[in-house]
């Protein structure tokens, strides 16, 4: 049927409509097909603590890093998963290398060929012992070294301070 003007209209069909909207889902097949090859030719590499270390350091090497952040990227760090633990004695020092954290992430995943990579900052506490200062406590680290001393110090009445 012809419409004033030369323009023909066409009255709509229903196979027409399914007809059309079958070609699309095969269209997808192909789109989610390619997908899958892009994303396993993109498949992000394994990392081990050496290599993850050896980058670090490789970073510091690069970059003008304050004597504090050098010691601190410096330090064994512990791999797991695609986690980096990083060991810190306060949070002074973790504020420190979240100064700098996105910079080295993206160094990082772009040297080691992985997107998943991520710090963790653990704070350890210190074992080691104080070191005695006063007289009493020299004293007290001294007997407990050598428990005769309190039997001394009791028989002559002696003083430690």
């Amino acid at each position: 049927m012809q419409a004033p003007g030369g323009i023909s209209k066409e009255t709509p069909s229903l196979n027409k409509i399914f007809d059309k909207k079958t070609a699309p889902v095969e269209d997808t097949k192909k789109e989610v097909e390619q997908n899958e090859v892009i994303t396993a030719t993109t498949a992000q590499s394994e990392v081990s603590e050496e290599n993850v270390q050896t980058k670090i350091n490789e970073y510091v090497a690069q970059h003008s890093l304050s004597g504090a952040i050098k010691v601190i990227l410096t330090k064994p760090i512990k791999l797991i998963g695609t986690e980096i633990e990083l060991s810190m004695t306060n949070s002074v020092e973790i504020s420190m290398v979240q100064k700098i954290e996105v910079e080295l992430l993206g160094f990082l995943r772009h040297s080691l060929n992985n997107s998943s990579i991520k710090f963790k900052f653990n704070v350890a506490k210190d074992d080691s012992e104080r070191r005695p200062y006063t007289s009493i406590e020299v004293f007290a680290a001294m007997a407990k070294k050598n428990p005769t001393l309190l039997k001394l110090r009791d028989e002559f009445g002696l003083d430690t301070e």
